[in-house]
């Protein structure tokens, strides 16, 4: 990063030189505490900002400060070196402020000077900087730094691992220089100190304090003081402690305490030795050892190696801290007080060799033991040593008897000349223990353990005997406090380091529901929740069932695959590693591998991303899984390598070349690193393992799982049985959207800038380029110095060539005493891009002007060709203008539907709407909407019959008329009486779309005309409930009486079809008539009315009253403009089609929308104003035929006013005319003929073929007239 000296004013008004560097990335200003303070500089906010960086690290800054900067006072010489902003550019140094872009783009300047490729000389207002790369060597330059503290904001820059990375450096250095090996071949190791051990106080009252309470518990426990005891002779005999006997400065005095270790097979107590305790002066021993870097692999790693080979050995190095020694200098910082008797005289000892418990102990003992793989020259030994060792436990496989007994051979021959004698040796096979000789002077020497006993290997329950791994679940009894922390703990004691268990320990790890309450680590917990965990973590006892091969290969096997696979939920993801091995004979055995799960974050994450973490995790494990089997000479193509996953998108998202967001690009980057995308394969849901890491198993099914132990079946099969095919995404989702980004340079100005310094001659310059891609043509004539084309639009205009190249009108106002731009205005093409955004800026500059203003004052200046049409289609495509005025459109009516059109039972399917609330003198019965209309619909049903199909109105009401019986529903489910009911009497509720009243036209106009009824009976007047009752029992036999079909002609039929006749047999309204009929006669009225409405109805209901036109039609993705009657237009929002409902025709009628909140809702398609768009200009097909031969019409009509019809008021008949002109295209004799009757010729074919056409309609008239 580029840096300049600059000068900051202190609150005194003195200037003071600072050094600063420019990011152009950072949104803020920082400055340090140490400058903050050397400035003196006062504080004015004193609240805590959180600030993150890169790599989502994140820091907080608690003060903010103001202050004045400025460039340096220099003076500008010729050469360009005197006019650095920082002279000291190339030298390491203290930085004391950084900014941002907030005023790095105000600074920078405009010059620019190259130095190399890659490097260069930028101006700014400081002075110049260098910018770029430039191999510049730094020198070594010994200086201390200011501390900067965790709260500064530049701690964002100095980051934990660079600062660990230079610890870990300066311990190796410090091992490598100082390590030695004694006269019996043990090493010799200085303590690495951080800083001078001068900082350490007094140790040894702290130390002896800790004794003294120590003393105590022994004497409550003696038989804990002889174990004591025990351990610290060994120490003494070992002669890995001595006594003390000078008085050493400085020196530190570890305080120890006793650990004890019930499962251990050697030592059941170890004696841990304190080097955190602090001294007088606040530090301890390990605050200021280095605690050097980490030089064995992981568990995961030795574990992975461990399951490849077929013969399992395991070992442990005795006392493998104890048998490195430290140098007699550092042995002053490890003294201890002790003593065996209480009445003794207490004793201060030094140890001598590397103590468990300070901060360097683990790494100086593990990196003796690999400074021994360095001087070893047998390669697979120098292999075993460095990589299946952890701390001093020996993990090993090999492939025969011969070479694990090879192993044990060299190892124990190789390590016994360093000291670190082997023991515990075990195996996985008894012929191998067999051939290990049982040294009498050690009894752990060789284990021989039965059938059944199990070791620990790296925290795994291994059965030699069976070579299998085992879970042990120990009985556990619920803690009556139950917190967080204890949960944790609980988790944490079942180890599966490689995921062997994973689907089952994942229900434990997403309880999130303690992170999202917020409980505090020692609050207790719900019930609930301690319900919950009580049941999950007893069911953990069957995962002691859970028996686990540890090989993974069939030996020998001529072929090995990596399978992996990744799922993803709202809960976890996860990823597994299965092994195919497959042997010559064509046998095939798959076997989990490993596995690992993570916790979903509890930040809101959409599933794909998720699934692509799944897949990240998948595509890491496999790499890990790949690099351990190439230690061990496995090698495995990338072509059997297979990473499956059921996310399509992903899968997409892994193979697309398109960019997409930060968040997903640089996942995609990493799968990339250790993986290619023909390796990604789809796997169905219900076949992926992984699903089982995502939504968890119970412990209980796990042993028996399958899947989740050999994979899918598909593959124990050949290749040609996998899945192979799969429905790739339409679209893609988080593509990022690429942005243009505007840069300044000191490049030469472009040339129309330069040319065109005045807006007039800009202005000329486009409308020329415009004409000139529009009137090629006509430019050539008339710069020839003829006249344009007859078919030309400029032929009227009498068009000239101006002094600056521009076609103008010549017209006829050449005297007329006005401006000479309003005589002779410049033309304007029709579909030029020009034309378009002079009339839009016009538009918006009038103030959204209609289309005759706007033609108005455009023609004042130009004359665009086609001018009206231009200037009406720029306000249709206003969106300003629009919203003011939405065009809202119907689609064509729709057919009939099924219900309206098939004879059935009257009201067995029936329409309703709510009417009212409708006021009473008397007796209101306070009864809310919904409860009413269930009341209503039971007495209609009582009335009229039960109804099967009921439609609604989707408002409010019905809605929460269905919900109210959606809860009772469900509430008496269980009520088998009620089923029964429900089951014969069930009424299936239909919705119409929301807002849509039209879709249920019949029944609302059924509530008019009562409404109607209503309001002209009652006049107004507040009548009983009885008397309302009455007149709604009236006014419904009105409307039942009302005819359905016109009044037939024939004067002997006399009936007219009502609802009446589907009631009761006849109209309601009519006064009762003697009755002669018999039970035949009322059949065959009943076969008459439906006789009637077969034959009379359909034909009424043929034609359509409106709705006739066909607009168009509403496409996903379209914007458009919401109407709500209860808002002005301005304020109607805009929404966008997400999903269409054709209707059996195919016109869409009903559409859901989403509107800018998020929510999605159903709406007609007649509430919505769609915007215009250019598309909509261009006219359907079929409409632009029809509208071509209605203008042909059109004009062959004006053709015949001017020039035929004049002419046949001078012949007496047609039979001349009619001739002469439809033959005129192919007889030159008779076009002659035309002529000297006084016909002008036409002007091209076009105008002969529209006279030919009208003369054929005049014959026809003709025709019908004679």
């Amino acid at each position: 990063m580029s840096t300049s000296i600059i000068k900051v004013q202190d609150p005194s008004g003195n200037w003071h030189k600072c050094r600063a560097i420019l990011d152009s990335g950072s949104q803020l200003n920082f400055i340090t505490s140490e400058c903050a303070r050397r400035l003196k500089l006062l504080s004015y906010d004193n609240t805590q900002k959180f600030i993150t960086g890169i790599g989502s690290i994140s820091s907080s800054a608690s003060n903010s400060f103001s202050a004045s900067i400025s460039s340096r006072d220099i003076m500008l010489p010729r050469h360009i070196m005197d006019k650095l902003a920082d002279p000291n550019f190339h030298e390491p140094g203290n930085i004391d402020i950084l900014l941002g872009s907030e005023i790095f783009f105000d600074i920078l300047g405009t010059e620019k000077w190259p130095l190399t490729e890659s490097a260069s000389l930028r101006s700014t207002d400081f002075g110049w900087i260098v910018v770029g790369k430039m191999p510049i060597t730094f020198s070594q330059v010994k200086h201390t730094s200011n501390p900067v503290s965790s709260n500064s904001s530049l701690s964002l820059f100095t980051s934990a691992a660079a600062l660990k990375t230079v610890n870990e450096h300066k311990a190796e250095g410090h091992f490598l220089s100082t390590v030695s090996r004694d006269k019996n071949g043990r090493f010799v190791v200085k303590l690495p100190f951080a800083q001078d051990p001068q900082a350490l106080g007094d140790s040894r009252s702290m130390a002896q304090r800790r004794f003294f309470n120590l003393e105590r518990r022994f004497a409550k426990e003696p038989s804990l003081a002889n174990e004591y005891k025990a351990f610290m002779t060994e120490y003494l005999e070992m002669d890995h402690i001595e006594v003390a006997t000078d008085i050493a400065s400085p020196c530190y005095y570890l305080p120890h305490h006793a650990v004890l270790k019930a499962n251990s097979l050697t030592t059941k107590l170890r004696v841990v030795f304190d080097g955190s305790a602090a001294s007088n002066s606040g530090l301890s021993l390990n605050d200021i050892l280095l605690k050097g870097p980490k030089s064995q692999p992981d568990i995961i790693n030795i574990l992975l190696r461990f399951r490849v080979h077929n013969i399992a050995i395991t070992a442990d190095l005795e006392k493998m801290y104890r048998q490195v020694r430290v140098a007699d200098g550092d042995c002053d910082f490890q003294r201890i007080c002790y003593r065996a008797n209480t009445h003794d005289q207490l004793t201060e000892y030094k140890l001598k060799t590397v103590t468990y418990g300070t901060k360097a102990a683990s790494f100086l003992a593990t990196r003796c033991l690999t400074k021994i793989a360095d001087e070893v020259s047998d390669t697979s030994i120098k292999r075993i040593i460095s990589q299946d060792f952890y701390v001093d436990d020996l993990i090993s496989s090999g492939e025969s008897i011969e070479a694990v007994h090879n192993i044990y051979h060299q190892l124990h021959s190789t390590l016994i000349q360093y000291g670190f004698p082997l023991r515990k040796w075990c195996s996985s096979s008894r012929q191998l223990i067999d051939l290990i000789p049982q040294q009498q002077s050690d009894s752990n020497f060789l284990i021989n353990m039965s059938e059944d006993d199990t070791i620990g290997t790296l925290g795994l329950l291994w059965q030699p005997a069976s070579d299998n791994f085992l879970f042990l679940v120990k009985q556990w009894c619920p803690l009556v406090r139950m917190t967080k922390r204890s949960l944790l703990s609980d988790i944490n004691k079942v180890f599966d380091p490689i995921g062997l268990v994973s689907p089952v320990l994942i229900r434990g790890k997403i309880l999130q529901q303690l992170w999202s309450l917020k409980i505090s680590w020692d609050e207790v917990l719900f019930e609930d929740l301690r319900s919950r965990w009580i049941k999950f973590y007893t069911s953990l006892q069957c995962l002691n069932q859970v028996i686990v091969s540890r090989n993974v290969f069939m030996s020998p096997s001529s072929n090995i695959q990596l399978h992996a696979f990744s799922d993803a939920s709202q809960e976890a993801f996860g990823a597994c590693v299965y092994m195919r091995s497959m042997k010559s004979n064509g046998s095939i055995d798959v076997r989990l591998y490993t596995s690992k799960s993570r916790v979903a974050p509890m930040k809101p994450v959409t599933i794909p991303r998720l699934e692509l973490c799944g897949a990240l995790l998948a595509a890491e494990l496999t790499d890990d899984t790949l690099v351990e089997l190439r230690t061990l000479n496995v090698m495995v193509p990338p072509i059997d390598v297979y990473l499956w996953s059921d996310s399509s998108i992903v899968i997409a998202w892994i193979q697309s070349q398109s960019l997409f967001s930060a968040y997903i690009s640089n996942r995609l980057a990493r799968i990339l690193d250790v993986s290619s995308p023909d390796q990604w394969h789809h796997v169905p849901t219900k076949e992926n393992p992984a699903d089982l890491i995502s939504r968890g198993i119970d412990a209980a099914s796990i042993s028996q799982s399958k899947l989740w132990w050999h994979g899918p079946y598909w593959l124990m099969k050949e290749k040609s049985s996998w899945p192979s095919s799969y429905q790739t995404p339409d679209t893609l989702p988080e593509i990022r959207t690429v942005k243009l980004v505007l840069t300044a340079s000191d490049t030469p100005a472009p040339w129309l800038l330069e040319k065109y310094s005045k807006i007039a001659d800009a202005e000329r310059f486009w409308v020329t380029n415009a004409q000139i891609n529009a009137f090629e043509d006509e430019l050539s004539s008339l710069k020839a110095g003829k006249l344009v084309r007859r078919c030309s639009p400029l032929f009227r205009l009498s068009p000239f060539i101006d002094e600056h190249g521009l076609i103008k009108v010549g017209g006829r106002l050449v005297n007329a005493p006005i401006s000479y731009g309003s005589k002779h205005p410049m033309v304007l093409p029709s579909k030029s891009m020009v034309t378009k955004m002079m009339f839009n800026y016009e538009h918006i500059r009038l103030m959204h002007a209609g289309p005759q203003a706007l033609l108005a004052h455009v023609s004042q200046k130009y004359w665009p060709l086609r001018g009206r049409e231009t200037a009406r289609r720029t306000v249709h495509h206003c969106l300003q203008c629009f919203r003011a005025k939405p065009a809202f459109s119907s689609p064509l009516m729709a057919p009939l539907p099924r219900e309206r059109v098939t004879i059935s039972r009257a009201f067995s399917k029936t329409g309703v709407d709510y009417c009212g609330p409708i006021m009473v003198r008397s007796g209101i019965r306070k009864v809310t909407p919904i409860k009413n209309c269930l009341a209503t619909l039971s007495r209609f049903m009582a009335r009229r019959g039960q109804i099967s199909v009921l439609y609604s109105y989707n408002g409010t009401n019905f809605v929460g008329a269905d919900r109210s019986l959606q809860s009772q529903f469900k509430a008496h489910l269980k009520d088998k009486a009620l089923n029964d009911f429900l089951s014969i009497n069930a009424i299936k509720w239909k919705f119409i779309p929301a807002a849509a009243p039209h879709f249920g036209g019949l029944w609302e106009a059924a509530v008019q005309s009562a409404k109607r009824h209503l309001y002209r009976v009652s006049k107004g007047v507040l009548l009983t409930y009885d008397e309302t009752t009455t007149l709604l029992c009236k006014v419904e036999a009105a409307l039942n009486s009302r005819p359905l079909t016109p009044m037939s002609s024939d004067p002997g039929d006399l009936n007219v079809l009502t609802p009446g006749h589907f009631l009761v047999g006849g109209p309601l309204m009519l006064p009762p008539e003697p009755d002669h009929s018999t039970i035949q006669d009322y059949a065959s009225t009943i076969s008459n009315i439906l006789e009637a409405m077969a034959f009379r109805i359909p034909a009424q209901c043929q034609r359509k009253g409106k709705w006739l036109k066909r607009t168009r039609s509403a496409v996903v993705g379209d914007i458009a403009i919401l109407k709500n009657e209860l808002l002005p237009p301005l304020q109607w929002p805009l929404v966008r089609v997400t999903e269409i409902r054709p209707g059996q025709d195919g016109i869409v009628r009903a559409v859901t929308v989403r509107n800018s909140a998020g929510q999605f809702f159903s709406r007609p398609v007649v509430k919505l104003a769609f915007l215009p768009t250019f598309e909509d200009e261009e006219p359907d097909p079929a409409v632009q035929a029809l509208s071509f031969q209605r203008g042909v019409y059109v004009r062959a009509s004006e053709n015949a006013n001017k020039y035929i019809v004049p002419q046949l008021r001078t012949f007496a008949s047609l039979s001349i005319l009619i001739p002469a002109i439809c033959s005129y295209q192919a007889d030159s004799e008779r076009r002659a003929a035309v002529k000297s009757h006084g016909f002008t010729e036409p002007r091209d074919r076009q105008v002969c073929s529209l006279l030919v056409l009208l003369c054929q309609v005049f014959v026809e008239l003709f025709v019908e007239l004679v």
